[in-house]
């Protein structure tokens, strides 16, 4: 693990240093963040810029650079390297450890996803929202609820929809007492409880696991109570700022991130992780293919095509900012194939959930409970947002990919793909600067740059 972390911090220390040179001053969103994590170091914490969408942990976590007057735009940028390169991958690696033999590796490929390892470079709240939430998932791995409480409401300080992966880890820890329960009752009292590994279930546990969870939890209501109580702080934390915040989880520029149905989103993950997670879906695709050779899957596909014909929204900041690749991606490829991307969605998909399935022994593999949990919270995030940002796949994207055990040549395969990517993006977003259509854009420099 020392050498992975030594690695990985060489590789930010690089990045950095260069991203430091060519970019020094404050860049697209970093026009926002910067200027006020300026303002708290300075001790001035009434000021706030309207147009901050998320709270303001990442700048009460600068704070402390004030007492060693290193308030600075490269010093609150390594704020986020170390985070990606010290605490996220040992976070990973002790949440794989006693399950994975690769789980170095594992932990070291996660902190080097692209997205994450890109932002680690620059100001955003991507790096420590997603620390926190993976501090909750140890933590409910080690069975310290009350611990994953506090750090699920710390999350909330950085991203206010880490709610939804809140209510999630609370469903986990609860079906793991749930299962623990009614395993230490008699017999004659025990419920059934349905509840297959993913890759025994079938379409019916989608209703039958949920309604036998709900009877052995109306079965013990003490134990119910108790697993949730810990939760009650970053919940009713949530529930008071949206009161305080007049109903609505947007704390700034509201009118660009209201929030609506946006189901095409989940499709638009799908192929976010086949693109990054290739090399643990080769060996998958063939025995996919033919099980997808069905009525459900003409059936699935048609409803996907639904879904693109009748609720695909176009955000303005989407078909306005050409300084995003999916500002490319959806004029030239998804927008002129429409519904004909529904059967490669679905087939991602479907992949997707093999790689899932193909997970784990007999002792750890996924339950049917936790791909529901995990579904219903990727849904309630990214179908809620009208606003394509790759950066909200993210969470999804790791959660997932930890359930996961790819052999050897797939996690060096995934290696090699991450630091072309990596490189790749980095590369361009120093290299192949432009200013056509931004000469008179005020507050965010003349000089644009590509980035996700």
């Amino acid at each position: 693990m020392e050498a992975a972390i030594a690695v990985l911090s060489a590789l930010v220390a690089v990045r950095s240093y260069y991203i430091n040179t060519i970019v020094p001053e404050p860049y697209l969103d970093e026009v926002f963040h910067i200027p006020q994590a300026l303002s708290y170091c300075a001790n001035n914490f009434t000021t706030w810029d309207p147009k901050l969408t998320t709270p303001a942990g990442l700048y009460l976590l600068s704070y402390p650079l004030s007492y060693l007057h290193l308030c600075t735009p490269s010093a609150l940028r390594a704020l986020n390297g170390l985070g990606l390169s010290l605490l996220l991958p040992l976070i990973v690696y002790r949440i794989r450890q006693t399950s994975d033999p690769a789980a170095a590796h594992t932990a070291f490929n996660t902190a080097l996803f692209p997205l994450l390892s890109f932002f680690s470079s620059l100001y955003y709240t991507d790096i420590w929202s997603t620390i926190w939430i993976l501090c909750a998932v140890l933590a409910v791995q080690r069975n310290r609820p009350w611990a994953a409480g506090v750090f699920c409401w710390t999350a909330l300080w950085f991203r206010q929809t880490n709610i939804v992966w809140t209510a999630m880890l609370a469903g986990t820890h609860l079906v793991t007492r749930l299962h623990a329960a009614n395993r230490a009752k008699d017999e004659d009292d025990m419920v059934t409880l349905r509840d297959p590994v993913w890759s025994r279930s079938t379409l019916s546990n989608f209703l039958t696991t949920p309604q036998s969870l709900a009877a052995v939890a109306l079965a013990n209501p003490f134990t119910t109570a108790a697993a949730a109580l810990p939760f009650m702080l970053p919940l009713g934390s949530f529930a008071y700022f949206l009161h305080w915040n007049a109903g609505t989880i947007v704390l700034g520029d509201a009118t660009a991130h209201v929030a609506g149905v946006h189901l095409p989103q989940l499709f638009y993950f799908t192929l976010f992780a086949a693109f990054f997670s290739w090399p643990l879906y080769l060996r998958h695709l063939l025995p996919t293919a033919r099980a997808l050779l069905t009525p459900v899957t003409a059936v699935g596909t048609l409803l996907v095509a639904a879904a693109i014909w009748g609720n695909t929204v176009l955000h303005p900041y989407l078909m306005a900012d050409n300084r995003h690749y999916t500002f490319y991606l959806f004029r030239r490829v998804l927008l002129p194939l429409g519904v004909f991307m529904a059967p490669v969605y679905y087939g991602a998909a479907a992949v997707q959930s093999a790689v899932l399935a193909a997970a784990g022994g007999k002792k750890d593999a996924v339950k049917t409970s936790w791909v529901l949990l995990y579904l219903a919270a990727t849904a309630a995030t990214l179908c809620s947002a009208p606003l394509v940002e790759p950066r909200y796949f993210i969470l999804p994207w790791v959660l997932w990919r930890l359930q996961t055990k790819p052999a050897a040549a797939e996690r060096w395969a995934e290696t090699v793909w991450f630091l072309v990517v990596g490189v790749g993006t980095t590369w361009v977003f120093l290299n192949w600067d432009f200013t056509a259509g931004w000469e008179a854009e005020e507050g965010m420099g003349r000089v644009q740059r590509f980035m996700w």
